[in-house]
């Protein structure tokens, strides 16, 4: 099984992480769960909304998995993470590479600051926080 995701994975995931940070910075309420992926044709940015956020990354999940041709994959949502029993607002990042065995989850958790103008911060670095199953085929 492989045990690392490769620099490329990861530059991506961090992408998405911080493009998720940012459209939820200033006040705005929620992520819409999203997709960024790599084929031969270059680099696009889908955006899932259904009822739910559950149904949302669902719908992400089901568009991966039509798409031919992808190479890379990260798609992202908001949720919630606990590290040592504490539980934090954060972003997730999902990402996968054509031939991986498995995709890695990233996160970035972050707290809201502000009274006025609700400030975005991130808390801590981002962490490996798991595998799933490969996003495409």
């Amino acid at each position: 099984m492989t045990s690392q995701p490769s620099d490329r994975a990861v530059d991506l995931a961090f992408l998405a992480l911080d493009h998720g940070i940012g459209s939820i910075d200033g006040g705005r309420d929620a992520l819409i769960p999203f997709a960024i992926v790599e084929s031969a044709e270059g680099r696009a940015l889908n955006r899932f909304m259904a009822g739910t956020l559950e149904d949302s990354v669902a719908q992400g999940r089901v568009n991966l998995l039509l798409t031919p041709g992808l190479v890379l994959a990260v798609l992202a949502w908001d949720g919630f993470l606990t590290i040592d029993g504490q539980r934090s607002d954060a972003i997730f990042g999902e990402v996968y590479e054509r031939g991986g065995e498995q995709s890695f989850v990233f996160a970035q958790r972050y707290r809201r600051t502000g009274l006025l103008r609700k400030r975005v911060e991130r808390v801590g670095n981002v962490v490996l926080a798991g595998a799933g199953d490969p996003l495409f085929r």
